[in-house]
């Protein structure tokens, strides 16, 4: 993959900022850049790759750069930066229109990863 300028994913070069921007311990970091710990405290001291700092940026679950501008995922719910920040949408809050299910309360979390349970619920719901 070749280098793109994105102004969101070069805003640090400080790899602690990085780590606390992206809400990651140093143990995560190290397995998701494939380092050793010797090499990340290196990395620390001096100056770290450019790759490093933007691979743990994407981590952040800002959206900006996949045209979704202000919008951002949270511990798995996705947020609009700029509606207040109790508005939120969890996956079945996304998925459940497409199947014609109004009410999400209906639906258990075990469903919510089974698609032919949707289309059961799909089923039932034109049935009413």
């Amino acid at each position: 993959m070749r280098y793109s300028p994105n102004p969101w994913l070069d805003t640090t070069d400080n790899l602690t900022e990085a780590r606390f921007l992206a809400r990651l311990d140093i143990q995560q970091c190290i397995d998701l850049c494939g380092v050793s710990e010797r090499t990340w405290h290196r990395w620390r001291q001096q100056k770290p790759p450019r790759w490093a700092t933007r691979l743990i940026l994407s981590q952040c679950g800002h959206l900006d750069h996949l045209g979704w501008k202000n919008w951002e995922i949270r511990a798995g719910r996705l947020y609009f930066n700029e509606l207040s920040w109790r508005h939120w949408w969890e996956p079945q809050h996304l998925v459940m229109p497409l199947f014609g299910v109004r009410d999400v309360s209906i639906v258990e979390p075990a469903q919510i990863a089974n698609v032919a349970g949707l289309i059961s619920l799909h089923k039932a719901a034109l049935a009413l």
